[in-house]
């Protein structure tokens, strides 16, 4: 058998098997909706001291990482610098954007 063969045979024998799966994900998957916030992780107060918003966070049209205190103290955060260290996606202008500077 030649190689441009097997692998149209391989195509032709997979495809069903492709749809299959994805007919079975799209049954799987159902819409959650959270209408509350039992302990009150989400700050409902407008505040604009971090976003420069005067919206809720929850209203905020941006990213937010929250860090709890054990967070902090477990990582041994000590200032901002040190903060923006250990925070995903954290870009601090005074470094331009250098990891751990």
């Amino acid at each position: 058998m030649s190689s441009p063969f097997r692998l149209l045979a391989a195509i032709l024998m997979l495809a069903p098997q492709i749809f299959v799966s994805e007919a079975a994900r799209a049954e799987e998957a159902e819409t959650v909706i959270v209408t509350g916030d039992r302990v009150h992780l989400i700050e409902t107060k407008p505040n604009d001291t971090a976003m420069g918003l005067d919206k809720p966070l929850i209203e905020t049209p941006r990213a937010v990482t929250v860090v709890s205190d054990a967070t902090i103290d477990r990582y041994g955060v000590t200032g901002v610098d040190t903060l923006t260290a250990i925070t995903p996606s954290a870009y601090t202008a005074s470094f331009y954007g250098v990891e751990g500077a």
